[in-house]
């Protein structure tokens, strides 16, 4: 993406040291509440879309096309990386106790930046 914005030399340190990086897009806090309501109609009508989430919700590529992150995307992985195929929601509710490490149903165990 041209207008990428790369991550600064600290942002990149920050990830080598602590393993993730925090980047906002740059997108209207209206896109961000439609998205969460759209997201949580689905879960309440349909149950977890599982891995059909972009299917369902489409508009959720417009923040990896976003700028800052596909600049942090593009400069952490490179200009060739793809969108990992296993996208299936793991819902935590607010209060919840959150999940117990598990293997998902995808043939590549690990999942390292290169």
């Amino acid at each position: 993406m041209e207008d990428s914005v790369l991550l600064t030399d600290a942002q990149v340190r920050d990830y080598v040291i602590h393993g993730f990086v925090t980047v906002q897009a740059e997108l209207p806090e209206v896109f961000h509440s439609d998205l969460y309501a759209k997201i949580e109609s689905i879960f309440e009508s349909e149950g977890n879309p599982g891995n059909n989430i972009l299917p369902r919700i489409p508009e959720i590529h417009r923040i990896f096309e976003d700028s800052v992150v596909a600049g942090a995307l593009t400069g952490l992985l490179g200009p060739d990386y793809y969108l990992h195929p296993h996208r299936h929601c793991h819902r935590n509710p607010q209060g919840s106790a959150g999940q117990n490490m598990h293997m998902d149903g995808w043939s590549r165990r690990c999942h390292p930046t290169r």
